[in-house]
């Protein structure tokens, strides 16, 4: 077995390029839609004139306190979603900044955006922090990275409220702010 080894790169190497060969011939040349720039609707699934376009006015009903959670399901744009097939049918606007925009208004918006960019630092921190182990400072450099993450893929899905697919980061917030409790009690403690 030991004497196969050295060869392993070479085999998947070879494998790789008649993979690459065999797609090639089986595509052909690249079809002239890949090679057009890329609208937004190609980006985002249709979402931007299906869905993001109709909803852009619903945070002007009530601009600064938002339309309440769930807004999107009693909106002008979904009232009409049936009738003349402009808007897709959903209950959430598959962009978490539009969502709170119009849930919670732009002063909600605001304030949950100014609430992540304090649980970014309060990871950040931790995650530089000499006096915790190497995992735990692992750990909340991981929590800040999944952060940032949560916040880009944002733009094209999901929600800046709590939701079960996003559990991993709120239990890090949990731990953030334990983390954070712990240290602030031993500082008042030498003092």
């Amino acid at each position: 077995m030991s004497s196969e080894l050295p060869h392993a790169p070479w085999v998947l190497g070879g494998e790789s390029i008649l993979a690459l060969a065999s797609v090639k011939e089986t595509l052909g040349d690249l079809p002239d839609e890949l090679h057009r720039v890329p609208g937004p609707c190609s980006i985002t699934a249709a979402r931007y004139e299906g869905l993001w376009v109709p909803l852009f006015p619903e945070p002007m009903r009530s601009p600064i306190w938002g339309n309440g959670l769930g807004s999107i399901m009693w909106s002008d744009a979904m009232r009409v979603a049936g009738s003349d097939g402009m808007v897709i049918l959903t209950t959430h606007p598959h962009n978490a900044y539009l969502e709170a925009g119009v849930d919670l208004g732009f002063a909600g918006l605001v304030l949950v955006c100014a609430y992540f960019v304090h649980v970014w630092r309060g990871f950040r921190r931790l995650g530089a922090d000499p006096a915790l182990s190497s995992t735990l400072r692992g750990f909340y450099q991981g929590a800040a990275a999944a952060l940032a993450s949560l916040l880009v893929a944002g733009v094209v899905d999901s929600s800046l409220a709590p939701k079960a697919e996003q559990v991993f980061l709120w239990l890090a917030i949990g731990m953030m702010y334990g983390q954070l409790a712990v240290a602030k009690r031993g500082s008042d403690d030498r003092r």
